[in-house]
């Protein structure tokens, strides 16, 4: 029968804590279609490491097992094993080629910078592609162009890694949303907050986005991660341009399918890189590019 990774990671928790890893903390996705994840947090000697384990059944016994993290980047082995109890002695036999126990120094240290203190100021969104973006006139340009999913505001560093996780676990698998700009455009009318500029916005319509924001947010709140969102409904839109007070926008629009894409990725921005979450790409997609873009040079 196949492995059951939950088990399985309930299994390393109680091995790295007999072995004296302090607060082991292991999430996994059982295996779907012959392929799941586990992502490790805990602490050794004072330091602690995170690492992200992919596993591809190649036929029953037998699984290619792919560790992940800032260090060595990819450790791929084959195990074989019969049962939960004897995948887990394998998963922590080669536990520590994996994780290297001296690559999350580099992580520590990184904490320190003001990158990473509190007031990351980290922000869920959907980029909106170049293709829809350069036919909008943007006043700060079209590169940016993007959906807000949901706004986290001031994370402390500690946080970041089951923040990471949880963006992973809840797209990581979605189908594509078709999203759809609207055909008018509307306003935020002067604050101090927009410089007492007015703001022109077009509202993005994209109904299956909004049970995923209600979920990401529920999620992290309960891991004790809170949530700097203050809007009570949840109403997507693209950011066009700050404009004086009782001015409009006068740019054009596209209309019809020319206004119309896939949302396929979401990324986290506020850290010195965003990170990119792909919905719809392999497991491996994922990792590389958390790896990659967030882990790799700290």
């Amino acid at each position: 029968m196949p492995i059951n990774l939950k088990e399985t990671a309930a299994q390393l928790n109680k091995m790295l804590q007999d072995r004296g890893a302090e607060n082991p903390n292991i999430l996994a996705d059982n295996l779907m279609d012959g392929m799941g994840e586990m992502f490790f947090d805990f602490s050794l000697n004072g330091y602690p490491y995170q690492l992200h384990v992919e596993v591809d059944t190649i036929q029953e016994g037998e699984y290619t097992v792919t560790f992940y993290n800032s260090n060595i980047m990819r450790l791929q082995r084959d195990i074989v094993a019969q049962d939960d109890h004897g995948f887990a002695l394998a998963i922590l036999k080669h536990l520590q080629d994996a994780g290297d126990f001296r690559f999350t120094r580099k992580v520590l240290n990184k904490a320190n910078d003001k990158k990473y203190q509190d007031g990351t100021h980290l922000c869920v969104v959907s980029p909106v592609p170049k293709d829809i973006s350069q036919k909008l006139t943007f006043g700060e340009g079209a590169d940016d162009a993007h959906i807000t999913v949901l706004y986290l505001g001031d994370v402390p560093k500690e946080q970041l890694g089951t923040v990471l996780k949880t963006i992973g676990m809840i797209f990581r698998g979605q189908k594509p949303i078709q999203a759809k700009l609207d055909d008018k455009v509307t306003y935020f009318e002067p604050t101090e907050q927009s410089d007492n500029k007015r703001v022109a916005k077009i509202e993005v319509i994209v109904p299956d986005l909004e049970p995923l924001h209600k979920k990401l947010w529920d999620t992290l709140e309960q891991q004790g991660v809170e949530v700097a969102h203050s809007f009570d409904e949840f109403k997507p839109h693209l950011t066009l341009a700050y404009i004086e007070p009782n001015t409009e926008y006068t740019s054009t629009i596209p209309t019809g399918p020319a206004a119309s894409w896939p949302i396929t990725t979401v990324e986290l921005w506020g850290l010195d890189q965003h990170v990119e979450f792909n919905f719809t790409g392999p497991a491996t997609m994922l990792a590389n590019r958390v790896a990659a873009r967030f882990m790799k040079g700290l």
